[in-house]
């Protein structure tokens, strides 16, 4: 059974506080709704912030569960991981930085980077 958006916020919150947070005030500003992309994209925030001040736990932490998210995730999650994460934040990051992801976001990765115009 793939991990639909309920699923996936429970996640958030096992996997840091901080998450929790995000994920409570998300839905607190977006009374009670649940718009998947703008939450993904505030943890993509996390992420960066994390990168430039070299917090790796809570890289690892972002990471892990966006690889859930995109591998186990139903459609729903996997694109709000595909889109508003990995094609957000992989331009700006150094490709050694990418090597480190786990392999379904590094998969991901690469298939971003080689899109061209055009193409599917």
């Amino acid at each position: 059974m793939a991990l639909d958006a309920g699923d996936f916020l429970d996640e958030l919150d096992r996997a840091s506080p901080e998450f929790g947070r995000l994920v409570s005030e998300h839905l607190i500003e977006q009374e009670g709704e649940l718009l998947l992309h703008l939450l993904v994209a505030d943890i993509r925030r996390v992420a960066e912030g994390a990168y430039e001040r070299r917090d790796r736990q809570t890289i690892r932490q972002c990471l892990d569960v966006m690889e859930l998210g995109l591998r186990d995730g139903d459609y729903p999650v996997q694109n709000a991981v595909a889109v508003s994460f990995v094609e957000d934040i992989i331009f700006g990051l150094p490709r050694r930085a990418l090597r480190a992801w786990p392999p379904t976001l590094q998969a991901e990765a690469k298939r971003t980077l080689a899109w061209r115009p055009g193409e599917p």
